[in-house]
């Protein structure tokens, strides 16, 4: 499958070591979504600047941009931050045109599960339809390759 582009956003680098081994299977182009301001590198910290994001409905601005109009397909990266994909996820979605472009999440997620992610997604990328999402759980282990190449040979990708 040719225009895919793989953004993800990652706060300990476990999002950017999947992307890199989506990006293996796909060629796919990568971006990674960068907030301007860094989180914390404190987890409670982070998580508290998170949690104030959301309840305030701020959107962080990103370091860069790209733009989407080219792609077909978005595998779209992200913690499961508060049962919701992170912040700057959502400014990148907010922020590009998602009409008739399909959107394939991977996430990564803790003991709290993964929320409400794929509604949230809907929810900002307007028009997009979203595909089967990977959901791994804390950083992925050595099964992740596995589970990476059946996802992508589910979606028809590889």
């Amino acid at each position: 499958m040719s225009n895919i582009l793989i953004s993800y956003f990652t706060w300990s680098g476990n999002l950017r070591k999947i992307a890199k081994e989506i990006q293996s299977y796909t060629e796919g182009d990568l971006f990674e979504i960068t907030p301007q301001n860094p989180y914390p590198t404190d987890y409670f910290q982070a998580i508290y600047m998170v949690q104030k994001e959301n309840e305030e409905d701020i959107y962080p601005k990103l370091k860069s941009e790209i733009n989407t109009d080219n792609y077909d397909l978005i595998l779209l990266g992200s913690p499961v931050w508060r049962y919701t994909v992170a912040p700057p996820v959502k400014t990148f979605l907010k922020t590009n045109n998602f009409s008739g472009k399909k959107i394939a999440p991977f996430v990564s997620y803790g003991d709290n599960g993964v929320g409400t992610i794929e509604a949230d997604i809907l929810q900002y990328a307007k028009g997009a339809k979203l595909l089967e999402p990977l959901k791994i759980y804390g950083t992925g282990e050595s099964e992740t390759k596995d589970e990476i190449s059946s996802w992508l040979e589910f979606l028809n990708i590889i």
